[in-house]
């Protein structure tokens, strides 16, 4: 597939899909927004406390769990408003089922991508677009850690320039988003989420070999 083609129709579902319930995913975000910003607010508090040892576990439990599971709500939100947008709820937001696989999974891939940007910058590019489908992976499939990174790369390879100017169209339009008094995050966050998992979807059913 070429790369112009995947963001195109990857964009192109992502605003439609959109366009169905924009109330509901705008709520969603807003949901998300809250529950990280409460959470950091929590953390950030106890560290004004100057009690290091608090600041140190709120700021653990922030950090490993509550921005965990976030992290997983949000994908695995994303797969159900690719699917089937009609039928998605607030609800889908909670996903714990692979609380363990997915902090496996965020784990390893923090550390290859901080070696790969130590080695010059560019490995750790190649690395986040190579290991970009894997927490997809943890959550769609139940995929181990090291089975999710493998497959990531086994996806990936094979479509590279076209997952990494997907990510950098997701960029920019959050850009901008951000540059519209942030209030366009709420429409460029779920468009770009949904195209993520559009994409994710896509690229995985596609038999090996196939550009």
């Amino acid at each position: 597939m070429k790369a112009t083609e995947l963001v195109h129709a990857s964009f192109s579902h992502g605003w439609a899909t959109f366009l169905k319930r924009p109330w509901f995913l705008i709520g969603s975000v807003i949901v998300v927004f809250g529950v990280s910003a409460v959470s950091g607010g929590i953390a950030q508090s106890a560290g004004d406390g100057g009690v290091a040892f608090t600041s140190f576990i709120f700021n653990v439990l922030d950090f490993f769990v509550v921005q965990i599971f976030v992290s997983m709500g949000v994908i695995a939100w994303s797969l159900k408003a690719d699917a089937q947008v009609e039928s998605a709820k607030i609800s889908d937001l909670w996903a714990p089922h692979a609380y363990w696989r997915y902090l496996g999974t965020s784990i390893l891939l923090t550390i290859i991508e901080l070696i790969g940007f130590a080695l010059l910058v560019i490995p750790g590019i190649i690395a986040s677009v190579l290991l970009m489908f894997a927490p997809f992976l943890v959550i769609d499939r139940g995929l181990s850690p090291f089975a999710a990174v493998k497959a990531s790369f086994a996806i990936n390879k094979e479509h590279f320039w076209a997952v990494l100017l997907l990510m950098l169209a997701a960029i920019a339009a959050n850009v901008v988003g951000l540059i519209l008094l942030g209030v366009g995050l709420l429409v460029s966050i779920p468009v770009t989420v949904i195209a993520m998992a559009h994409a994710y979807r896509t690229l995985s059913s596609m038999p090996a070999g196939m550009q």
